[in-house]
């Protein structure tokens, strides 16, 4: 009786078990190939979703109470002038953005991981050494047939920008010259063990840089001197007609604080980098250094580094927000400073700012259709300057 009853149990398990297996190989296939049920899934998910984006009114009810236009103090060139050569002033502690150059290149340097990129015609690898050892490691892709306009893309949080070469890849595609960047700590860059006041410490987040930070030296310049390295080496070496910047999260607001600071890039796109102190301080979770770096936005606030990111002649600043993102900067809480920043830019008289809503995911990443965005903005920008010229 009892090895009936053994064999019963056993043959339960593994129905239990097969059936386990083929609910989840068919979840698998219904969310590649969108089979039944995954419609009602995702119309369940996008109602989750719209509720979440409204951001709880009545739990933030406090931000409609801030009028952005009251916390930008840029109303003329002069002044916008003033807060950009401020912020280089507290970054590089002199009056210009460095004028340094990486430390080494290695041309048609080889890794495995992009030699199935078709338009590919060589990566150059680029060593940017900094203070306390930090480094920054950064590749050049080079394509096959290049339009002479470069784009310096930016990873976020998430590490190597390996995990945006599909960003990487559909920009060499089209032809431009990718400059790809990792934040500092992360990815290949190093991670070094320093000594500080505190004792040594390993750097193995950026909120561990707030304890290099003296008087004559910020960790936010980690952030942005590679960017003006590379800068440097590229108007050196290449002769590009322009320089456009793309970064996703963390890296969405570091190309949005260097395009703040330098005005040979014309145009910068951040998806999913930032919102407004005021809406920031929403969020339950702690920022990382970088965002909550009060020295650095006492000079330049959030909305005033999207007043410089835009400002000056034939530039363009465009924040990308991914409306059901599960991770940051959901819903559309823009919506409370876009037109306030819209029109200083308006007054300045240079420069444009545009916002994106996409709808298309669920996700935290630069989704097809924001590169479609991204893309298609650039080539109006270029065609509009050419009939100008003509």
């Amino acid at each position: 009786m009892n090895g009936r009853n053994n064999l019963e149990n056993k043959k339960i398990v593994l129905l239990v078990i097969g059936i386990g297996f083929i609910t989840l190989s068919y979840g698998m296939l219904a969310g590649t190939f969108e089979l039944f049920p995954f419609e009602i899934y995702n119309k369940a998910k996008e109602i989750m979703f719209s509720e979440h984006s409204r951001n709880y009114p009545d739990k933030n009810a406090h931000i409609y109470d801030t009028n952005p236009a009251d916390l930008i103090k840029i109303s003329n060139q002069d002044e916008a002038e003033q807060k950009r050569n401020e912020l280089i002033q507290f970054i590089w502690k002199d009056k210009s953005i460095s004028n340094k150059f990486p430390s080494k290149i290695i041309e048609n340097f080889s890794d495995s991981d992009y030699v199935d990129m078709p338009n590919l015609k060589q990566i150059d690898r680029i060593l940017v050494q900094m203070e306390n050892d930090v480094d920054s490691k950064i590749y050049h892709f080079i394509p096959n047939n290049p339009k002479n306009l470069a784009i310096i893309y930016h990873q976020g949080h998430g590490g190597d920008f390996l995990m945006g070469k599909k960003t990487i890849e559909y920009f060499v595609d089209e032809g431009y010259d990718v400059l790809a960047f990792m934040m500092p700590l992360y990815g290949k860059n190093n991670q070094p063990i320093v000594d500080t006041n505190f004792g040594k410490i390993h750097l193995i987040n950026h909120n561990h840089l707030t304890f290099l930070d003296t008087d004559a030296f910020t960790s936010m310049k980690f952030f942005v001197e590679p960017i003006a390295q590379t800068m440097n080496y590229l108007e050196e070496k290449y002769e590009f007609d322009k320089f456009y910047m793309v970064g996703l999260s963390g890296g969405g607001l570091t190309v949005t604080i260097y395009s703040a600071l330098d005005e040979r890039i014309s145009e910068t796109y951040s998806i999913a980098g930032s919102y407004p102190i005021y809406l920031e301080a929403t969020k339950p979770r702690p920022g990382h250094y970088e965002y909550l770096n009060m020295n650095f936005y006492q000079i330049a606030n959030y909305l005033e580094l999207y007043v410089l990111s835009s400002h000056g002649s034939e530039r363009k600043f465009v924040q990308i927000f991914n409306e059901f993102d599960l991770c940051c900067y959901e819903g559309t809480w823009f919506k409370t400073y876009e037109d306030d920043v819209v029109k200083v830019i308006d007054n300045l008289g240079q420069g444009e700012f545009f916002i994106h809503l996409d709808s298309t995911h669920t996700e935290h990443k630069i989704s097809q259709h924001a590169l479609e965005i991204i893309s298609t903005s650039i080539k109006n920008s270029l065609d509009t300057q050419r009939e100008e010229e003509k």
